[in-house]
């Protein structure tokens, strides 16, 4: 490869990456928004597998954040006492940060640790004694936790792998073409302090309520389809089912819209979790919307 090259590329990846206190503004911001009283306690970094920094955990607590052999301690001893979810919701909270332009700026928020602390509550005890490496993250359904000889663990799965067989057949997902002008927009947003467009907690007028079910991603586009199918675009939704088994809410979820099963598997959202890669969602959009017998031809 010529030394052309390798520079075109250096200022590439370098021009995509957003510097590390805007990035830590924007998550102190938001994170007063959310908990006021709390502050940012520690910081973990995300990677590629490449070794390029993707992004940022940042936690929240009211308290000192123990050391980890203490508080790593801690959670093993919780192991089983709790349905299977994030360790610390009462004490901690955790903001994850793109560090790309062109990925969203925020991937997830969310009280309690993030899965390099919390996936100890359900791990085998093999991995008691095992030190924690590294997190690889690309968006909320593609990150893994490499542990001390060679392990990979899935973190919304808790599934292991070995990392050299894992990385033979692993490729990443990329954001499509043109999703640049609307993360762009989204950072400038952000880094001005406009949090009014940034509500997840609202849903818009008109918008109907679907019961969760399968994934935040699935449910949200179902909701979006519903929509529209009381505005002419008729047949994207054809009926509700249940009752239905909620593993990830360990429930049962009744009156589901049949789209919702639908986008799920167009968006390949693994329903054992209810982690949807970020580059899947749009595509799955469309792929309902023009296809499973809709036959609409969305752009």
């Amino acid at each position: 490869m010529s030394l052309v090259v390798v520079l075109a590329m250096m200022t590439s990846i370098a021009g995509n990456h957003v510097p590390y206190d805007q990035i830590e503004t924007i998550a102190e911001r938001w994170g007063a928004r959310e908990w006021s009283d709390m502050s940012i306690v520690r910081v973990l970094t995300y990677y590629s597998f490449d070794g390029e920094v993707t992004g940022y955990a940042f936690i929240f607590s009211k308290k000192t954040m123990p050391p980890d052999e203490i508080l790593i301690k801690e959670i093993i001893e919780d192991r089983g006492r709790r349905p299977r979810n994030r360790y610390g919701v009462d004490d901690y909270a955790t903001v994850v940060m793109s560090s790309r332009r062109s990925e969203v700026p925020i991937f997830q928020f969310y009280r309690g640790l993030p899965d390099y602390y919390s996936i100890r509550r359900y791990l085998p005890q093999r991995f008691d004694n095992l030190k924690a490496l590294k997190v690889y993250y690309y968006s909320p359904g593609e990150e893994w936790i490499e542990f001390e000889g060679g392990l990979l663990v899935k973190a919304y799965s808790g599934q292991v792998y070995d990392k050299d067989e894992f990385l033979k057949g692993f490729t990443p997902q990329r954001p499509h073409a043109g999703v640049e002008k609307l993360t762009d927009k989204m950072w400038q947003e952000l880094r001005s302090g406009d949090f009014a467009t940034q509500d997840s907690n609202k849903i818009p007028d008109m918008v109907p309520f679907y019961e969760w079910h399968y994934g935040c991603s699935p449910t949200a586009s179902s909701m979006l389809l519903g929509y529209w199918d009381t505005r002419g675009y008729a047949k994207l939704v054809d009926f509700f089912y249940g009752p239905c088994y909620s593993y990830p809410e360990n429930a049962w979820d009744d009156g589901i819209a049949n789209c919702q099963r639908e986008l799920a598997l167009a968006m390949n959202t693994d329903t054992l979790t209810g982690g949807t890669s970020i580059y899947n969602i749009h595509t799955g959009q469309l792929a309902v919307c023009n296809g499973y017998n809709n036959n609409y031809n969305f752009q």
